[in-house]
């Protein structure tokens, strides 16, 4: 049975970055940029103003501190003016600057009399105004290949005059539940059934990182419509099944994952909760079989199939692991490397505290209150109050 590493290490050696394609700006969300950005123009184009205000010829005010109002400059609009001596030309924010004006008065700073502007606090020159390609000058990189984009980094773009862009595909990925005991919610449900809530777990990570599935339903324990199933699902970048992968006479996952050509690349990690966990790859398609018990489904989407999906789009497939001290006593019985639900407060450092009313890997309602897991070596069977531990938030 492989260590915690060793899967991980084969999972992210298995996995590859999908190919490139071109999606509308704000599409890209979320991906990672696979080709630098580059201003095609100075940013700002134009000297503008940063203020409502007065623009003014800075050297005149060495002279007098009323100037003649000659119009009125609104954004966006084409007119222009020239500023000659001891003249102005009101103007709204983000407006281009009138020729011969270097600086602007903020209105608050003024007294209007009628055509006339009084200057009641002299600005210093070039004040609030945003000089053409302060910002950006044409040829600049305004955003260079592999950033992760996020809403900053769109509005970049955007502002760059992009509309397309090229990123690392989001991978595709199929869903698929599996057990004769499994029911979806609001069905009825008779005795000795459960509701289908891994299914859900899935498709809301999955939504989160604005990843596409296909939900496949659930398979009953038969072979020839399993089989056909997973057919269906190894269509996607990532196949993921939830149920039936462990050791007994129903769990038949692993049996119908091979029939379809599947490579098993482990079977098996020396992990508590998700021991069972199922790794193979099929042509340009990676799948993962989890064992059926939820919090046993959360700790792989955290562990390995969130990085499994990172590395598809070009990201570097990274656990969130941080150090903390623990507010309190931990004991267990020492076996396998065990992710346990923890609340992880900052308060100056992480302290993090066990969930005590944690039943197992069924009990996904104890997690409500914990928003991470602590991270326990095989053969630890005490932690003391204040011990340094590892931890990965959600």
């Amino acid at each position: 049975m492989l260590s915690f590493e060793e899967a991980f290490s084969k999972i992210i050696t298995t996995v590859k970055r999908l190919p490139l394609e071109e999606v509308a700006l704000v599409d890209g969300l979320g991906c990672l940029l696979a080709s630098d950005i580059k201003a095609g123009f100075d940013i700002p184009p134009f000297d503008k103003s940063a203020m409502d205000g007065y623009a003014l010829r800075f050297k005149d005010l060495s002279f007098q501190n009323e100037l003649l109002c000659i119009g009125e400059l609104q954004a966006g609009t084409s007119q222009r003016f020239v500023v000659n001596k001891g003249e102005c030309a009101a103007i709204m924010t983000g407006s281009a600057l009138p020729s011969g004006a270097d600086t602007v008065v903020m209105k608050e700073d003024t007294e209007k009399q009628g055509e006339k502007i009084r200057i009641l606090k002299s600005p210093r020159i070039r004040e609030n105004v945003c000089l053409k390609g302060e910002d950006l000058q044409k040829g600049d990189v305004v955003l260079p290949r592999e950033t992760l984009l996020g809403p900053l980094e769109i509005s970049l773009a955007a502002g760059s005059g992009c509309s397309h862009i090229k990123v690392y595909r989001r991978p595709n990925v199929s869903i698929l539940a599996t057990g004769d005991e499994i029911t979806e919610p609001g069905e009825d449900i008779g005795f000795g059934k459960i509701f289908n809530s891994n299914s859900c777990l899935l498709m809301s990570g999955l939504s989160k990182m604005k990843i596409p599935y296909t939900y496949l339903g659930i398979v009953r324990d038969d072979e020839d419509t399993l089989r056909s199933r997973i057919e269906e699902g190894l269509r996607s970048d990532l196949c993921i099944l939830s149920g039936g992968v462990s050791v007994g006479d129903y769990d038949l996952v692993p049996k119908v994952l091979s029939m379809c050509g599947v490579e098993k690349i482990f079977h098996g990690i020396s992990i508590k909760p998700g021991k069972p966990v199922f790794f193979g790859r099929k042509n340009g398609s990676v799948v993962f079989g989890l064992p059926g018990n939820p919090v046993s489904v959360f700790v792989s989407f955290c562990l390995f199939i969130r990085p499994t999906l990172d590395k598809m789009m070009g990201k570097k497939p990274i656990l969130n692991i941080k150090r903390g001290r623990l507010t309190c006593d931990y004991n267990r019985k020492p076996g396998r490397k065990q992710f346990f639900p923890s609340k992880a407060i900052f308060d100056e450092r992480w302290l993090i505290t066990p969930i005590k009313d944690y039943h197992g890997p069924g009990d996904l309602a104890s997690l409500r209150e914990a928003n991470g897991f602590m991270i326990v070596e095989e053969k630890i069977s005490h932690l003391p109050k204040d011990a340094e531990v590892e931890f990965i938030l959600w």
